[in-house]
């Protein structure tokens, strides 16, 4: 263990706070070339912290586990590798495309359905204390 447990979510959060500037300074500049960078950066990012939720299970058994999770983050966002993995994932996600917006619209009308029902017990009980 390089860096010791207790700094990594500190390490690791300066470094995604660095990219998140980088990325409000892409969005700030005329061209389009590095908000493409940043927002590949943030999709592959995320499918990256997706996969760690998975193996921090299993992480005591990785030598190296946390410094090997910064080292992919720098890479991806400073030497290309969010774009090489873009190139991979692309045609994955282009193959399941309609499932997956198929199932984000499920989720999204199961949650409007919950939301709708917990704002109706909430109104219910407003109406119930004011009268």
């Amino acid at each position: 263990m390089l860096i010791p447990d207790f700094l990594y979510p500190l390490v690791q959060s300066a470094l995604l706070l660095l990219c998140g500037y980088k990325s409000f300074k892409a969005i700030d500049t005329k061209e389009t070339k590095d908000d493409t960078k940043w927002l590949t950066f943030w999709l592959v990012y995320s499918v990256l912290a997706f996969a760690k939720s998975i193996l921090d299970m299993v992480s005591i058994l990785i030598p190296l586990y946390n410094e090997l999770n910064l080292a992919a983050i720098v890479y991806l966002a400073f030497f290309g590798g969010a774009q090489l993995a873009f190139d991979l994932l692309k045609p994955l996600i282009k193959q399941h495309e309609s499932i997956i917006d198929a199932k984000l619209n499920e989720a999204r009308s199961a949650t409007q359905g919950a939301v709708d029902q917990a704002q109706a017990a909430v109104n219910k009980n407003l109406n119930k204390k004011q009268g």
